[in-house]
């Protein structure tokens, strides 16, 4: 016998994956290989990615093939009572569960008990997967990723987001997008409630005890545009700051409205109302340039509407003042983020729109005249007025060192929806393609039936 030839495949990965799967994992988010393929190539591939480290195939269910978890967590079962699938042993899989980084020769059924388990305990599912035997385990996860090149029609009816590149590194920049999404919408919250408490409260005790609301329609309409539209611009476009991956990964049950954005939010009302109300019933000694209300009498004679309008101005130039700058405390929202001008040149949109109300603001007051009801200010009443807004940024500071355990007794609980997170956090699997719904009954009847 002559040997003729050798002749060896080699399957490399795509670069960065290694770097995402470390990135994920610094995310408080595991990585884990499902694979049919043979247990020793499986091991040998999650090696190279890093999702397994040298020698760890020998630690107690780190590397299983799918047989041996099959066996060993009896597969899954529907309960019709509770219209949900549970595995057959949940204490031999939550021991599996915390150790399983690398399942070989697995079948599309031991994918599915896997992420069935994995749900039942509280954890939050992404899969990734191209071919029609993935199509189960993208239905059932949480988010469901489809590589766009490779994947099957099939599979991505089945997913919430398709990776049109076919690259894991997507998976991390999907991760850090969400994420980043979820706290500029946290953020916008957090100013809009500032702004509407304050508001509404100056509004209505100015109308009521000095006979006319201290703020005209247009201003109104302002202070609208501020919060709604140019917020939105500004807090929205925030980009990915690589270090909120760090933060601890979220959960099912996170409301919206996290404590430290109730403390954010407490704080600024206390501040704004004090300095408002103490505006709004002092009038004298606001206006500088020798003005003495007292002696030509409180509102009296020809002075009358140019006072009550000047009043007026320094409240509402005041009241805005502070809220854009509590527009840029609104950038962090963790419990000891002082440095709030970090990475504070990377959004270009947040500082033309800062940059816009700033001069909008001061345009309308100096020019505004009768239509917005505004009188020219000079430079110690616009100082005095400045240093009132600047003041909104040094309270953020303060509250930054109030104690956490304090400001948890802020976590207000809202009845509504919250008995609806198993509901909600299952939404994208709710709504897939109706051919994926129906292979997905046509399963559980085969399932049902075998069992």
């Amino acid at each position: 016998m002559i040997f003729v030839a050798g002749f060896g495949l080699l399957d490399e990965l795509r670069p960065g994956v290694k770097d995402s799967i470390e990135k994920l994992r610094s995310a408080m988010i595991n990585t884990r290989m499902i694979s049919g393929d043979n247990l020793h190539t499986a091991i040998a591939a999650a090696i190279k990615a890093g999702i397994l480290a040298e020698g760890d195939e020998h630690v107690q269910y780190r590397c299983m093939t799918g047989e041996e978890f099959r066996n060993m967590v009896g597969g899954v079962t529907f309960l019709k009572d509770q219209q949900k699938w549970v595995v057959g042993n949940k204490d031999k899989f939550k021991k599996i569960a915390q150790n399983l980084l690398v399942l070989a020769r697995s079948t599309p059924d031991d994918k599915f008990a896997f992420i069935v388990g994995l749900q039942d305990i509280g954890s939050i599912v992404a899969v990734t997967g191209d071919g029609i035997n993935d199509t189960k385990a993208l239905g059932k996860a949480d988010v469901g990723f489809c590589m766009g090149i490779s994947g099957c029609e099939v599979a991505k009816d089945a997913a919430d987001i398709i990776i049109l590149d076919d690259n894991f590194n997507s998976v991390f920049k999907a991760t850090q997008w969400g994420r980043n999404i979820l706290d500029n919408i946290r953020k916008f919250i957090q100013f809009q409630l500032t702004v509407n408490v304050v508001c509404l409260f100056i509004v209505f005790l100015g109308g009521a005890s000095l006979g006319s609301p201290p703020f005209s329609v247009i201003q109104l309409l302002w202070v609208n545009m501020i919060m709604d539209t140019l917020a939105a611009i500004s807090l929205a476009t925030e980009p990915p700051n690589p270090n909120k991956l760090k933060m601890e990964k979220q959960k099912k049950n996170d409301k919206l409205i996290l404590p430290v954005m109730w403390r954010n939010v407490a704080g600024q009302i206390i501040y704004q109302l004090v300095v408002l109300i103490v505006i709004l019933y002092s009038v004298p000694w606001w206006f500088g340039q020798g003005y003495n209300l007292v002696q030509v009498g409180f509102y009296d004679g020809t002075a009358e509407a140019h006072y009550k309008t000047l009043h007026y101005t320094v409240l509402f130039h005041t009241f805005v003042l502070m809220n854009l700058f509590n527009q840029i405390s609104s950038r962090k929202l963790g419990w000891r983020e002082i440095n709030i001008f970090e990475s504070f040149f990377n959004n270009f949109w947040f500082l033309f729109v800062l940059v816009l109300e700033f001069v909008a603001q001061y345009a309308m007051v100096e020019y505004g005249g009768a239509i917005f009801r505004t009188s020219p200010l000079d430079w110690r009443q616009h100082l005095t007025c400045f240093c009132f807004g600047f003041g909104a940024l040094l309270v953020n500071l303060g509250l930054k060192f109030v104690p956490e355990e304090h400001s948890a007794k802020l976590n207000f609980k809202f009845n509504e929806g919250d008995n609806k997170n198993e509901e909600d956090a299952d939404i994208f699997s709710r709504f897939s393609g109706k051919f994926t719904k129906a292979m997905q009954k046509s399963e559980t009847q085969r399932l049902l039936d075998s069992n």
